[in-house]
């Protein structure tokens, strides 16, 4: 996987952590977050019907309409995703474990502030 690749996926998911994690913090609770996670999903698939992805819509383009089973049939397509995970992420990953790099948390808690 390329440097590229790498800084666009970390600070893409750094990206969504920091957005619940400020959701959080600013008094939102589990229906306020499904609802943006849920908007982040309609973003994603429009872009992707926009891409040229004709059959992208019948995957269902909310959270709510979603196509488990079509949708993992358009990812298994790819042989990056064939066996259900992401092949270079994984062997990037493990190339990191290997040479002792310090990877970040999947998961950060925090607490809440009061009142916000």
């Amino acid at each position: 996987m390329g440097n590229r690749e790498t800084l666009i996926l970390d600070k893409g998911y750094a990206a969504v952590r920091l957005m619940a994690k400020e959701l959080v913090e600013n008094g939102a609770d589990v229906s306020d977050i499904l609802h943006h996670a849920n908007q982040v999903w309609h973003e994603f698939k429009a872009a992707a019907m926009l891409a040229g992805g004709p059959v992208v819509r019948e995957t269902g383009m909310y959270v709510d309409q979603y196509n488990a089973e079509l949708t993992n049939q358009l990812i298994a397509r790819s042989a990056r995703y064939k066996n259900g995970i992401d092949q270079n992420r994984v062997g990037h990953l493990a190339d990191k474990i290997k040479t002792g790099e310090q990877l970040p948390p999947v998961v950060v808690h925090a607490k809440a502030k009061a009142g916000k």
